[in-house]
């Protein structure tokens, strides 16, 4: 994961940068996946700026869950209107996210089940007690880390 951010990524600016400086032929296009086309094509000289190129390295989508995509796919995909979801959908799902947080802030407040294993008292439980402390803790832990 640190390799991939350390140097895979600023080797792939750097060649996507260098290729388009001295104008390196493009191969054919024809008949391509719209990633291969989004890949090999140059972009314009002043989207290879500093703010994309730190949009590149810290998108932490990449180097969490995803795989290495050139820069030249990423910046043409962050120019590229997205056509799945409407707006009523992306509001939908920022309220629902807002309330999980909301809701994950609030158990934190006031329920201290992380405390049962610091002090040992889940030791003291019968055997149901720490299947139900069990059972909300990774409940907890989902939430966390959805």
């Amino acid at each position: 994961i640190y390799f991939k951010i350390t140097m895979l990524r600023p080797i792939s600016y750097n060649l996507d940068y260098y290729w388009m400086r001295t104008s390196r032929p493009q191969p054919s296009l024809k008949d391509r996946s719209d990633y291969f086309i989004a890949q090999e094509q140059h972009m314009p000289a002043n989207r290879y700026s500093w703010w994309h190129f730190t949009a590149y390295i810290f998108y932490m989508t990449l180097y969490i869950a995803g795989p290495i995509v050139s820069f030249n796919a990423f910046v043409s995909q962050v120019y590229s209107p997205q056509k799945t979801y409407t707006l009523r959908d992306l509001t939908k799902a920022m309220i629902k996210i807002l309330v999980v947080m909301l809701g994950l802030n609030i158990f934190l407040h006031y329920i201290y089940y992380y405390a049962f294993n610091e002090h040992d008292m889940w030791k003291k439980f019968r055997g149901y007690d720490v299947a139900i402390t069990g059972y909300i803790v990774l409940n907890f832990m989902y939430v966390k880390f959805l």
